[in-house]
């Protein structure tokens, strides 16, 4: 609980109890899980919830997104390596949404 409380004020967002929830319940999935975020432009924070489910059948990541005044912001729970993975399919979508061309893997 303190983990989870100090994490969502260090991201400086608003949350609310369902996303105080969302973190404590994925922290206690599996042993070593744990949340990070990645934070995204304001503008997509309609877009980007539509696609978790996709981001987590890639990643085996979980996915949940709130908002700050000024941005919107992703949380990934899961085992570091799915977190990472979780941060490259946001990154990637992200990239282009805005129109970057990732180079060919």
């Amino acid at each position: 609980k303190i983990y989870t409380e100090r994490l969502l004020s260090n991201i400086g967002a608003d949350f609310n109890q369902q996303v105080q929830q969302w973190v404590e319940f994925t922290m206690l999935q599996q042993e070593g899980w744990k949340v990070e975020h990645v934070l995204v432009a304001l503008g997509l924070k309609d877009v980007l919830p539509t696609h978790f489910n996709v981001f987590m059948q890639q990643s085996g990541a979980r996915f949940m997104s709130m908002h700050s005044p000024t941005q919107c912001v992703v949380l990934i729970g899961g085992a570091p390596a799915t977190i990472k993975r979780g941060r490259e399919l946001v990154n990637h979508f992200v990239g282009e949404l805005n129109g970057e061309r990732a180079p060919a893997d």
